[in-house]
């Protein structure tokens, strides 16, 4: 946690910042921009770590209803559905390539043996009754630490992620090694898989033990320098599908769209599409013969709106409380099916506490937090014959909060939460 804990002057490079690459990557940094703001450390703020904390808590809730979110496209597939309840969207994000590491992964075969045992292969054939994730010899004083992202998908498609960072160092002809393992993660009820570090001599092997069959995948993302695990946390990158500061997956806020895959199109035989393409080619190429555009346009408008009427697509309703998106008609599980849904998600906190107006929101909600507690000693003599005065500190707080509110609700020119960024234009 970052506090301001004194008034030493802290190195120039603590401040350096960007609206993308922001100085502020959590809850304590933040906390630590409103409290400054407000006059500390040259003077006291009567406010609690937590209050803060709350605060922020309650802007980035805000903000992430209204505005905090991305686009993107999950991979569906139809042996996830759950006939009478739908599909949860956080295993959707589980199987989405793009959403589950920003790692080079290592894929592994988890297979079962009849005599209950688990044998593991990776893509270089080694195995062995539990899954080496990592081997690696040590000679020096201190070894860099080595940060691994995990992910263990069962065969009922549970998934669990972890995060886990390795330190070892050499002493007195050995290996000594801990490690931290943070962000456990899963949608079974239970933990599926164990991770654990042993050392041999000058040798550090990180090893892997799932309690199903299943597939894992682990990324290795070394650091040049030296780190404490701590240090390791605070800089390490992170998996896209999931927000490690909630211990839980994104939540998904809409879905906008759901496209089922086909082999349909205009390069498929002997469809609509292809037959319509073929038309209007030849009446370009050849005269007065054939679709022009125009057809095209009108038939393929026939086309969507016969689909619609015999229900020939798929409709849905999702619920954004339990994360469940149905399909109406439900599709049959006994066939192959993929598909993609369009949803928007909820930005992560490690994307929210960057945000100007959560920061703006957290420091107006601050003031009217001091000022209340200023309200308590109201017309208290101060040494100097001076008077605790709150008027000015709530009225402030008070106009702030509803003007952030209004431009949150209604929106600002040319749009405020996710507004594309502005274009320059010479001549």
């Amino acid at each position: 946690m970052n506090t301001l804990s004194g008034v030493s002057a802290q190195p120039l490079s603590e401040f350096k910042s960007t609206a993308i690459n922001g100085r502020v990557t959590s809850y304590g940094l933040l906390a630590d921009r409103v409290r400054m703001s407000l006059g500390a450390p040259l003077i006291n703020v009567e406010i609690h770590d937590n209050q803060i904390f709350d605060n922020v808590a309650i802007a980035c809730e805000m903000f992430s209803k209204f505005a905090g979110y991305t686009e993107e496209l999950l991979v569906f597939d139809v042996s996830l559905y759950e006939v009478g309840q739908g599909i949860r969207l956080d295993k959707l994000m589980s199987i989405t390539p793009y959403l589950t590491s920003r790692y080079a992964n290592v894929n592994w075969r988890v297979e079962r043996k009849e005599t209950g045992t688990t044998q593991f292969t990776n893509i270089e054939g080694k195995s062995g009754l539990s899954a080496t994730l990592d081997y690696f010899l040590i000679d020096d004083e201190i070894s860099d630490p080595v940060e691994y992202s995990i992910k263990f998908t069962d065969e009922n498609y549970d998934t669990q992620i972890s995060k886990v960072y390795l330190t070892s160092k050499y002493e007195s002809g050995s290996a000594l090694a801990t490690f931290l393992e943070l962000g456990l993660i899963y949608t079974s009820t239970q933990e599926i898989a164990t991770v654990g570090v042993t050392t041999s001599g000058n040798s550090v092997t990180l090893s892997l033990t799932p309690s199903a069959d299943g597939m894992i995948v682990i990324g290795k993302h070394p650091f040049a320098e030296n780190l404490s695990p701590i240090e390791v946390t605070q800089r390490a990158t992170y998996i896209d599908g999931f927000d490690q500061e909630l211990n839980s997956y994104r939540k998904v806020m809409d879905v906008y769209s759901f496209e089922e895959g086909s082999s349909g199109g205009v390069n498929t035989l002997f469809t609509i599409e292809q037959s319509l393409a073929q038309q209007t080619y030849f009446s370009y190429s050849m005269g007065n013969y054939g679709f022009d555009l125009v057809s095209w346009y009108v038939l393929k408008q026939w086309l969507d709106m016969r689909a619609k009427l015999l229900n020939v697509n798929y409709q849905f309703t999702f619920n954004s409380r339990s994360q469940y998106l149905r399909l109406i008609p439900e599709p049959d599980r006994a066939r192959s099916m993929f598909g993609l849904v369009g949803c928007y998600v909820e930005l992560a906190i490690r994307d929210l506490v960057k945000e100007p107006w959560v920061y703006q929101y957290a420091l107006a909600l601050t003031k009217l937090s001091v000022a209340n507690v200023r309200a308590k000693y109201s017309g208290t003599n101060l040494f100097g014959t001076g008077t605790i005065n709150y008027d000015y500190l709530f009225q402030q707080g008070l106009e702030e909060k509803k003007e952030l509110e209004e431009k949150l609700y209604s929106g600002a020119s040319p749009g405020f939460g996710d507004a594309e960024p502005p274009q320059f234009f010479v001549g």
